[in-house]
């Protein structure tokens, strides 16, 4: 006799998906309170974990409670900071120099669009395909993959929605390329400071 089997999927998501959640450190992995352990528990696909996964978690620990401020600690700011914590390239050099809405609006109109930026910059995939520490595109802000969710800079701290939301994504890192550099002690495991 065949059974019918009932699964039903709960996401924690905050009243305002404007207000940050509390992270929580599992394995290395940034993650909300309440969400699933992993990202790839609750997608299906590989994440950094390990040594590498500490390091995105510090960097998203480190800012989870800055409010926006153009220049400062804006969505390309937040995400450029990563990306040369991960590489040790700073790949979005020019595309971040501002101090108002009207002037990074005026650079990224240069660059031919934020998106037509991150082309030029780094390879695009598949949303579904992105790994923690991947760049996202949602609503016009830049931000990163971690477990679950999407994570960029809002009016009073890191805002998280859900991964589902990416409009477009783009590879920033292999796992393999950010753990030699931990293991290289270019990147210090606990700060996700440059060891230089």
């Amino acid at each position: 006799m065949k059974q019918n089997v009932r699964y039903e999927i709960k996401m924690t998501k905050p009243p305002n998906s404007r207000k940050p959640l509390p992270l929580l450190v599992d394995g290395g992995v940034a993650r909300a309170e309440g969400s699933p352990r992993s990202g790839g528990e609750s997608t299906g696909l590989p994440f950094t974990g390990g040594s590498a996964g500490a390091v995105l978690a510090e960097h998203i620990a480190a800012h989870l409670n800055t409010p926006f401020a153009w220049g400062a600690h804006d969505c390309v700011g937040f995400a450029a900071a990563w990306v040369k914590t991960s590489t040790g390239i700073d790949h979005l050099a020019g595309l971040q120099n501002w101090q108002t809405a009207a002037q990074a609006a005026r650079v990224i109109k240069a660059e031919g669009g934020l998106e037509a930026a991150l082309n030029a910059r780094f390879g695009r995939i598949q949303p579904n395909f992105a790994q923690d520490g991947d760049l996202a595109l949602h609503n016009g802000c830049l931000c990163l993959f971690s477990g679950s969710f999407i994570i960029g800079p809002g009016k009073t701290g890191l805002t998280h929605n859900s991964r589902l939301l990416a409009e477009a994504a783009w590879r920033t890192i292999t796992p393999l390329s950010l753990r030699e550099r931990v293991a290289e002690g270019r990147v210090r495991e606990q700060t996700g400071a440059t060891g230089e």
